[in-house]
């Protein structure tokens, strides 16, 4: 079976199980938690972006590291911080020294685990069955995101902030095991990524950073707050959400492999802006608010098979997927910093969610354009 041919995918399905219910129990709760903790909605964002902008300044280690050891070291060391980060963000209840510690070891963590991350399934996936086997590590992150929430909602609820990320932190901590069991992955000493193939990576990133701070980061302190601020109905929701989006990649992942990838990332884009609206339009009412949840939870599959198929067998072609995805992800930081900042000062200055999460549009838009150019000067003979 397509899906399962590829041994060491098998092993990045196995580990993106493990990360998933790591980051659905506890991840999806790290700036809900500081909003409860007393941060307030625009200080949150406010330091989201301080966490993206420090992720920023440590990537820039990430190639020298690799070079050196290898891209398996580089994606190991990543998901073991990104585990210890965890275990630090249960001891956070102020803005203080142990948030900066937190922020710290979760971006130092993160810029090491993105860019590794996808240079990995880059390099060693098959461009043949590239939509079939990133919607297969979708679905896998889909499944996670039915039992993670419950999970992490419930324990956070009515165990307590240590037990929830505790758990989080061992999840993720195990998750590094199908990753030493990875084929060693040298670096190019010498640069071999191209100029244009540096800009895709760069603008594409920089688009879904921006999507990402309004559609993801404003939305979800909003849907918390339109909740009533309890981590297990937010938990919950989002559980159930998932259970509508579960294996909607698998048949899009399909569709990109049979030969329609120019078809695909236009509904996988088009259907993200529709979710960016629904949500902007309806985050203040409970039950509207839920509506919009499971369309995205729907899309989210389908925008992510089409847009990673067509990153990874660019990454793959460049000949440098390490450089092409550091390059890439350090785009994504410079604009998710800059739409949450866009995003906290909207709402510090007494506007509502709508325009901050509408901001949304802007990053969508860019990364539809990059991607449709990307495919007509490689691929003009693709079908529509």
């Amino acid at each position: 079976m397509v899906y399962f041919a590829n041994r060491d995918l098998n092993r990045i399905y196995t580990h993106s199980l493990l990360f998933g219910f790591a980051e659905n129990a506890g991840g999806v709760f790290i700036f809900v938690y500081l909003f409860k903790a007393g941060l307030g909605v625009p200080l949150v964002l406010a330091s989201i972006g301080a966490l993206l902008t420090i992720r920023f300044a440590f990537r820039q280690g990430v190639l020298p590291f690799a070079k050196r050891f290898g891209m398996r070291s580089a994606l190991v060391t990543g998901a073991a911080l990104v585990a210890v980060s965890y275990v630090a963000l249960a001891f956070v209840d102020a803005a203080d020294g142990k948030l900066l510690l937190f922020m710290l070891l979760a971006a130092f963590g993160e810029a090491f685990y993105w860019s590794s991350f996808h240079a990995t399934v880059a390099s060693l996936g098959d461009s043949h069955a590239r939509g079939a086997q990133t919607s297969a590590i979708q679905l896998v992150y889909a499944l996670t995101s039915v039992i993670g929430p419950i999970a992490g909602g419930f324990a956070l609820a009515f165990i307590g902030p240590k037990a929830a990320f505790f758990a989080a932190a061992v999840a993720q901590g195990l998750s590094v095991i199908p990753l030493s069991h990875l084929p060693y992955m040298p670096v190019p000493q010498a640069a071999k990524l191209q100029p244009a193939a540096n800009r895709i990576a760069a603008m594409a990133y920089f688009g879904d950073g921006i999507m990402a701070a309004g559609h993801a980061f404003t939305w979800s302190m909003a849907l918390f707050i339109t909740l009533g601020e309890r981590f297990q109905a937010y938990g919950l929701a989002q559980a159930l959400a998932a259970l509508f989006g579960a294996a909607m990649a698998l048949g899009l992942g399909r569709l990109i492999d049979a030969g329609h990838p120019k078809r695909s990332a236009a509904i996988g884009f088009t259907a993200i802006a529709l979710v960016v609206v629904l949500k902007a339009l309806f985050y203040a009412t409970p039950a509207l608010a839920l509506v919009a949840l499971a369309a995205s939870a729907v899309v989210a599959p389908i925008y992510s098979s089409a847009y990673n198929s067509r990153i990874y067998n660019l990454a793959q072609a460049s000949g440098d997927a390490l450089r092409f995805h550091v390059s890439g992800e350090g785009g994504w930081d410079l604009g998710a910093t800059i739409g949450c900042l866009n995003s906290a000062a909207l709402i510090h200055f007494g506007f509502s969610f709508l325009p901050a999460i509408g901001l949304g549009l802007i990053g969508i838009s860019i990364v539809s354009l990059v991607i449709r150019e990307s495919y007509q000067k490689s691929e003009p003979s693709l079908r529509v």
